[in-house]
């Protein structure tokens, strides 16, 4: 029973966010997709540390534990763009989706050398050149400040306490 407690955040996040976001007359048709994606995406990272969890302790399937880490390290900088285009929908994002492509690129590695981080016929993860650079780190730090930047300047001439966007802290 324990062991399935790990996955009550992927049901509580398809069960209960999810149709309070499809039902919000507050959201316009944009807003909803892009909030639907983020929850997808936040769904498959749930689903993929469960997935490491499972493939790190119950079974040693290697490559497979290659794959969804590849998919977990790819998937975290898209949210943080959907998120700049939630706050920002006019915003231009090419250099965001060029940080996001390259960091898939670089983790992709994996599947054919060790540049960015491998896993042992015994099932250890370790990391690679790229991996001490800790790319997906540095690319959603980027990301992030980008986020900053795209809220502060979507909210500079508003009466909004430019804060609350960003802390999503109560007055």
């Amino acid at each position: 029973m324990t062991d399935y407690i790990i996955l009550m955040p992927l049901l509580i996040l398809i069960f209960g966010l999810t149709p309070i976001v499809a039902r919000d007359s507050y959201l316009n048709k944009n807003q909803k997709n892009i909030m639907l994606w983020i929850i997808g995406l936040i769904g498959v990272l749930i689903a993929q540390n469960v997935a490491d969890y499972v493939l790190q302790t119950v079974v040693s399937m290697p490559y497979l534990r290659t794959l969804e880490s590849i998919v977990g390290y790819s998937v975290r900088p898209v949210i943080i763009i959907l998120f700049c285009k939630l706050v920002k929908p006019n915003g231009k994002y090419r250099i965001a989706w060029i940080l996001a492509i390259y960091n898939a690129a670089v983790y992709f590695t994996a599947t054919f050398s060790r540049f960015a981080f491998y896993i042992d016929e015994n099932n250890h993860f370790h990391g690679g050149f790229l991996y001490f650079g800790k790319t997906v780190f540095v690319v959603s730090f980027l990301l992030l400040f980008y986020l900053i930047y795209c809220t502060v300047s979507e909210y500079r001439g508003k009466k909004t306490w430019i804060w609350i966007p960003i802390t999503n802290t109560p007055l």
